[in-house]
């Protein structure tokens, strides 16, 4: 089974979607906010199919800064195919460690956290 064409194809989701995490939610940029360098994201392990689903976050820490979550549905991390999801915060400070990691409450084998992501909103309300 070859799937270069599909890891070509979820680079470029990953590439598109992080155009996101230097982007204020709402307002123009000043002159003085210089955009943040593209990150390179990558999963635990190889395998893991981290970036199969990607999606913008909303502006889940509240910072006025668009975030990203990244699944990663065969994650071995906590058991065999749990799968995970990363989100990772945007804003002049963004880096290429995740902000968070959502996983199962009750990590069961072949639960395939991350399978799907979709944008979470504000979660902090404000």
């Amino acid at each position: 089974m070859h799937l270069a064409p599909r890891t070509a194809s979820i680079a470029s989701t990953v590439l598109a979607l992080l155009v996101f995490l230097a982007t204020p939610c709402a307002g123009a940029l000043a002159a003085s906010d210089a955009p943040a360098p593209f990150l390179h994201l990558t999963g635990a392990a190889p395998g893991d199919r981290f970036g199969s689903a990607v999606s913008a976050a909303g502006d889940v820490n509240g910072d006025g800064f668009s975030d990203v979550v990244v699944g990663s549905e065969w994650s071995d991390a906590d058991a065999p195919n749990a799968g995970r999801a990363y989100v990772y915060f945007g804003g002049p400070l963004a880096d290429d460690l995740p902000d968070l990691t959502l996983q199962v409450p009750i990590v069961q084998s072949r639960s395939l956290t991350g399978y799907a992501v979709a944008i979470a909103g504000d979660m902090p309300g404000d």
